[in-house]
């Protein structure tokens, strides 16, 4: 993704890195941006109005060109904007997806068209193909630039977020090569790569999955509230988040570690002394952490993995 800025802006270079995280009334002072499930090299749904969305400066017309594609709209007071282009055909040829606001242009280089899939769920999902069988064969023969692939991080939020970040090869859009696919879901690669040589039109695969994560970690705290069966695992969170608070928040937990760490040193001293095993119940650090900042907590994948790219026009999901 390039990003064309007036020149009487420079400061935004500054900034740019910290709009992934930033709240949705900040969106709206601080120009054009697009979450990172846009980026170069990614796949757009076929034959499915094409949905973009992302912040400009409020009130301020916002418009996208993809082909002979055009559309347009203007900027909400906080800044969001939304705009649809119409459906197109599968094009296996990159092409250059260009946002406009004012004097700002972002342009997304060698986006194909075809199928878009989310792969989600826990370590069978992640299992990246590095690590699969066969891995030594597969590899070196997976030279299908029709196909691209991104990897979400794994992580948790209480809130639901408006993008994932990017660190390393998480959270960029890459093509499938001997040198990058190794990083691959290996299941999305499998799947992605048959349908790929069947209807010969360009993959997107999306991997979202975390290893050792349950339903509840999936869907949204209010489908959760519904259910019967839910209703204990949600009392006993809230119950921690709130112990938590009442407890005083990191200073408290810091202060609680400490203490229970001299209880346990001095029993495991006087062990060691006698020439005995050491105590149990040694303190771990996790314990003594934020439970909202835990990661698997109710709807926390669903926040941070799902909802950043909620909108996006997709085939389906395995």
């Amino acid at each position: 993704m390039k990003l064309q800025e007036c020149p009487l802006c420079p400061w935004i270079h500054v900034f740019c890195g910290l709009l992934l995280f930033l709240g949705p009334v900040m969106g709206g002072e601080r120009g054009l941006w697009m979450p990172n499930i846009f980026g170069d090299q990614m796949v757009l749904q076929r034959d499915q109005p094409i949905r973009l969305w992302g912040r400009a400066e409020a009130g301020k017309s916002v418009a996208a060109t993809l082909g002979d594609h055009t559309a347009a709209t203007v900027s909400e007071s906080d800044g969001r904007w939304t705009l649809t282009l119409d459906s197109m055909k599968a094009h296996s040829l990159g092409q250059t997806l260009m946002v406009k606001s004012a004097a700002e242009t972002i342009r997304f280089e060698n986006v194909l068209i075809g199928d878009v899939w989310v792969c989600g769920g826990q370590s069978n999902m992640e299992w990246r193909l590095r690590s699969v069988r066969d891995a030594d064969v597969e590899i070196p023969s997976a030279n299908y630039p029709g196909i691209r692939f991104i990897r979400i991080k794994p992580e948790g939020s209480p809130e639901a977020r408006d993008d994932f970040p990017v660190e390393k090869n998480d959270g960029i859009w890459l093509s499938c090569s001997p040198e990058t696919i190794g990083d691959c879901s290996g299941v999305a690669y499998f799947f992605g790569s048959r349908l790929h040589r069947r209807l010969n039109v360009p993959g997107g695969l999306i991997s979202a999955a975390w290893g050792g994560t349950m339903a509840q970690h999936w869907v949204t705290r209010e489908t959760l509230e519904t259910l019967p069966a839910a209703r204990p695992y949600l009392k006993k969170y809230d119950e921690e988040c709130r112990s938590w608070i009442e407890g005083g928040g990191e200073q408290g937990a810091e202060a609680r570690f400490a203490a229970d760490w001299s209880k346990w040193e001095a029993l495991a001293k006087t062990a060691r002394e006698k020439g005995e095993k050491e105590p149990g119940g040694k303190p771990n650090p996790q314990k003594y952490t934020n439970p909202a900042q835990r990661g698997r907590i109710p709807a926390g994948p669903l926040n941070a993995m799902i909802m950043p790219m909620a909108g996006l026009s997709i085939r389906g999901v395995l």
